[in-house]
């Protein structure tokens, strides 16, 4: 018996498959107009991190993911996002709702784009960024 069930045993036969990384930093998209933004996204938390890279702070922000065209995607409003590493916003991705009420699901759904959207002493300025898609 013993022996039938080690011979059943096979050793992994091929390189170990890499792993993406659990955190993806978008990377600035040509649309942003003027807000100098950092954003992370964690696919094993599903947490973005958003943080705010000029030297005043930004405030009645509007942020969409996965916004297409006409669709405004699925957004959620902050308040104030400060400058600095410190001060960064922490965002679950499942906080953010579509136009009909219904919320994202990171379960089923990967985050591809972010668009914020901030008033600063300058005026409305905004920030546009893509996510690579895990492997």
């Amino acid at each position: 018996m013993i022996w039938r069930l080690s011979s059943k045993y096979e050793a992994p036969g091929g390189p170990a498959r890499a792993l993406p990384p659990a955190t993806t930093i978008a990377q600035p998209g040509p649309g942003g107009s003027g807000l100098a933004a950092t954003v992370g996204y964690n696919r094993k938390l599903f947490l973005l991190r958003v943080q705010n890279g000029d030297s005043f702070a930004w405030s009645n922000c509007e942020l969409s993911i996965d916004a297409h065209g006409i669709s405004s995607g699925y957004t959620r409003p902050v308040g104030t996002i400060r400058p600095g590493i410190t001060e960064a916003a922490l965002l679950a991705s499942a906080e953010f709702v579509d136009g009909e009420g219904h919320g994202f699901d990171p379960a089923t759904q990967q985050v591809a784009t972010l668009e914020v959207a901030c008033d600063t002493p300058q005026g409305r300025r905004s920030y546009q960024g893509t996510f690579e898609s895990p492997r």
